[in-house]
């Protein structure tokens, strides 16, 4: 193992010296260190860097929990259930974009708004939430038609309840993302996770599974709802103040930025869509329990990042040089962070899917495989949408999410007029995903300047490491399969790989020091 890591200090010696060769002499910084340092130096330390650790570690913490939950809750309820589950989170996702009326990144984006503007926005988030919760109430047996079961009705009438909750509480908890308490947000959303799993373990156990998904995430939702409710006082406090002509410029610039995040949950969601509708709800598990061993935590990545990032590049919306040069940076952490996993998530699918789920879930592991890919490049996407978001591109957004949106579900809706199983569906997510992906980002170059060739290069350097080291990593694992348990072998080799990877992202630290990181140490 010495030896290994030996080598491996080597090598990644030698990706530094070429990341240096690529990004220039550090000279090129001084720009970005002469604003930073002046002006948010201790921005960056007491608020910024302690938003960022808190996100790592609520992250860390809900991803783990949230696993091991979908593993105990898979001994007790049968992928139907968790496939009725997930198409009532594809009506409570739709319904709370317009809960949101629009105005979530509005409120971070805008450098001042009043205490009237505070009141009015509170007031449309309540009524907007409330009505859609009534309108779910009265549609829920349509939709259950629709979906060909019937159990999917009562499902539906509890999940109605989270939508208006979320509205009570959504207007304080992007008042605490424009003034920056990440931490704050992050223990709310540990507390409230940890009550989800609890309850959700403890209905499932008592016999009640059929609700046991749905009634634990309205409580989650209602323990958010006061947590954000009471941190967030202290900024606003609800009063029965409307003027709706205080807010009209701000919802005619919302409204793209709605339609934008409308057509990008569409983009994100119309897969299970269409396979509830088509393939059954029963296909629909095996495939929201692939993706939910995906986004824990590698799709969690990007949303903490983006509570810190987006307030953080709207206050340097007028200096995108600055933003361009810190997504650089952000994209190869990310890398460190996100390529490591996902190489070593595909090579042991199947030994991960045989430990967490019980025996009749196997087929998850080729799905899991194809979606690792998939969540790789969603990973990177995102930032780069952040960054036209905080720049005030929001109809840019609109247009690519409306295009790309009907692109895709054309495409869907066309592979399914022949015949057709999971598998296959899933490889023609990815393919057309894929062929996106290279979209977007010719798009975000064309707006912020981004040494993508740089880029694409560090990004094949870390793969290969990656991947050479998690291929050598399974070789050994085959020998140790017969000396000891599955199980601890494979907490073992995870093991050895997060501690790699630490490593590599310390070294990276230390020789690299990036724009943000060097800020925070000095």
């Amino acid at each position: 193992m010495v030896w290994m890591l030996m080598l491996l200090r080597t090598l990644f010696r030698l990706y530094i010296k070429f990341y240096e060769i690529l990004e220039g002499t550090r000279e090129e910084n001084y720009l970005i260190r002469k604003y930073e340092m002046k002006s948010n130096q201790f921005f960056f330390k007491s608020v910024l860097m302690k938003g960022l650790r808190w996100s790592f570690i609520s992250t860390v913490i809900i991803s783990v929990l949230s696993v091991m939950y979908y593993a105990v809750l898979t001994r007790y309820l049968t992928p139907d259930d968790f496939g009725l589950f997930s198409v009532g989170l594809i009506f409570i996702g739709f319904i709370e974009f317009f809960s949101g009326a629009g105005v979530s990144s509005i409120v971070i984006q805008e450098k001042r708004v009043s205490a009237e503007q505070y009141s009015t926005l509170f007031w449309i988030n309540i009524s907007i939430g409330i009505f859609f919760s009534g309108l779910l109430v009265l549609f829920a047996p349509m939709i259950a038609r629709f979906f060909k079961d019937e159990k999917l009705t009562s499902l539906l009438y509890i999940l109605s309840a989270a939508p208006a909750l979320n509205a009570f509480s959504l207007l304080h908890n992007n008042i605490l993302r424009r003034e920056i308490q990440i931490a704050i947000s992050e223990k709310i959303e540990v507390v409230a996770n940890l009550v989800q799993i609890g309850t959700g373990i403890f209905l499932a156990i008592s016999g009640y599974t059929l609700i046991s998904l749905p009634l634990a995430f309205v409580i989650s939702r209602l323990v958010s709802c006061i947590g954000y409710l009471t941190a967030g006082h202290i900024y606003f406090l609800p009063s029965f103040i409307f003027n709706y002509e205080s807010v009209r410029s701000q919802l005619s610039l919302g409204s793209y930025q709605l339609f934008e995040r409308f057509f990008n949950y569409i983009r994100s969601n119309i897969d299970k869509f269409l396979i509830g509708r088509f393939l059954g709800t029963e296909s629909l598990g095996y495939y929201s329990l692939a993706q939910k061993v995906i986004d824990y935590p590698l799709s969690k990545i990007n949303p903490g990042l983006n509570k810190v990032l987006f307030p953080y590049f709207s206050r340097l919306q007028e200096r995108p040089k600055i933003i361009s040069k810190l997504y650089s940076k952000i994209i190869i952490f990310l890398t460190l962070a996100v390529t490591p996993i996902l190489i070593y998530v595909i090579f042991f699918a199947e030994e991960i899917v045989s430990i967490l789920f019980d025996s009749s879930y196997e087929n998850v592991a080729v799905l899991i495989k194809i979606l690792s890919v998939l969540g790789l490049l969603r990973s990177f996407s995102n930032i780069g949408g952040n960054v036209l978001n905080a720049l005030g591109k929001f109809k840019v957004g609109f247009y690519w999410n409306l295009v790309w949106s009907l692109s895709l579900t054309l495409i869907l809706l066309i592979s399914f007029q022949f015949p057709i199983n999971l598998t296959e569906f899933t490889m023609i997510v990815f393919l057309v995903n894929f062929t996106a992906f290279f979209v977007w980002h010719f798009i975000i170059h064309k707006y912020i300047s981004i040494p993508y060739i740089k880029l694409i290069l560090n990004l094949t350097v870390v793969f290969s490491l990656f991947f050479a080291f998690v291929y050598i990593l399974k070789f050994f694992t085959q020998y140790w399969l017969t000396h000891w348990p599955q199980t601890m072998v494979l907490a073992f080799s995870f093991l050895i790989l997060l501690l790699v990877n630490t490593f590599f992202a310390v070294t990276l630290l230390k020789e690299n020091k990036s724009t943000i990181f060097t800020l925070w140490r000095n």
